[in-house]
């Protein structure tokens, strides 16, 4: 039912909404009712992450960052991609590993001429798959060198069928797509499958349900995009601060040899760790023996402490260098990750 309303001739002040109902007023029966406010395009009642930050049953909302130390990508041939997938956390014992659904983005700490990163993807539990694109005529061996990722969970994303057009020899293109619920705000796009000479190398919201994707094409020859695949769409409109509890997990490469009946701290590095914030538990996620765990700290910015106790009189020990520790840490003030 639409209503039409005529100028009016005379203002007696503004006009009233409502009927003065104690139980109050409803704007739509529906969250799929199409409303508009100034004039603007009716829509359906946004609910995007920057509504709700967290969806209920998905197992909380989480963000994670991953240092993969000193990755070794595979050589890319020339005029094509190539995609090298890594395990994030080498341990079979870590307590939180990427899965389907994850968001990934990734940072390669140095620039490479001629070479592209694009396509970050879950390729399996605690498998990340990197796509890089060579536009020269020769091979190219990404650096090896210590890659950051941040993976985000528990912020619901869309899922979009599409079948791309054609992308034509050595050039990109952007194609847009129509994705229902998407508002103009960060996005990323997750191509499920690599393909070869095929990568994504920009992504935006063009408007409310309209998605543009960069793809490239690094080949000599024409190449379209597999058809009819589902791709992950995140629209991170804003992400709040609003959980003060860190957890970490660190792999040791190097471990202090703790002497008969007597206390050694070993130094962990974890970039950004403030001497404000609280470690109130440290899991080692094996038993070493003799060995004890008897006191943890921050103890000067970027590094954690660990005291080890060894209660042997007659033998030194030595934590293993496989471990993977897990650090809970309560942060008084956090930031922010995401402002919009």
């Amino acid at each position: 039912m639409g209503i039409t309303t005529s100028q009016p001739t005379q203002s007696d002040g503004p006009t009233q909404i409502g009927r003065n109902d104690p139980a109050g007023q409803q704007c739509g029966a529906t969250p799929s009712d199409l409303w508009g406010y100034f004039g603007a395009t009716p829509i359906a009642q946004p609910s995007g992450p920057g509504q709700k930050a967290v969806t209920r049953g998905l197992a909380c909302g989480q963000i994670a960052t991953i240092k993969a130390t000193s990755l070794t990508p595979t050589t890319v041939a020339a005029n094509t991609t190539a995609e090298y997938i890594f395990t994030a956390v080498v341990s079979t014992v870590s307590v939180w590993e990427v899965a389907a659904n994850d968001v990934v983005f990734v940072n390669k700490p140095t620039s490479q001429a001629g070479l592209g990163i694009g396509n970050v993807r879950v390729a399996s539990t605690n498998s990340i798959g990197l796509t890089f694109s060579n536009y020269t005529a020769g091979t190219l061996t990404p650096s090896a060198q210590s890659y950051g990722f941040v993976a985000i969970r528990g912020m619901a994303p869309l899922s979009a069928v599409l079948t791309p057009a054609a992308v034509q020899p050595n050039t990109t293109v952007e194609q847009q797509f129509n994705v229902p619920g998407l508002r103009t705000s960060l996005v990323q796009a997750i191509k499920p499958t690599a393909q070869a000479g095929i990568d994504i190398v920009g992504v935006r919201a063009v408007s409310a349900n309209t998605l543009g994707i960069t793809f490239t094409n690094a080949t000599a020859a024409t190449v379209t995009p597999t058809a009819g695949e589902t791709y992950l769409v995140f629209e991170a409109a804003g992400l709040d601060a609003v959980n003060n509890d860190l957890l970490i997990q660190w792999l040791s490469a190097t471990t202090v040899t703790v002497a008969t009946s007597s206390i050694a701290e070993q130094g962990f590095t974890v970039t950004n760790i403030a001497t404000t914030d609280m470690l109130v538990g440290v899991s080692k996620p094996t038993a070493t023996a003799t060995l004890g765990i008897v006191g943890f700290r921050v103890s000067t910015t970027s590094t954690i402490g660990v005291s080890f106790y060894n209660a042997s009189a007659t033998t030194t020990a030595t934590p293993p260098t496989t471990d993977v520790y897990t650090f809970n840490i309560v942060r008084p003030n956090p930031a922010a990750p995401l402002v919009v």
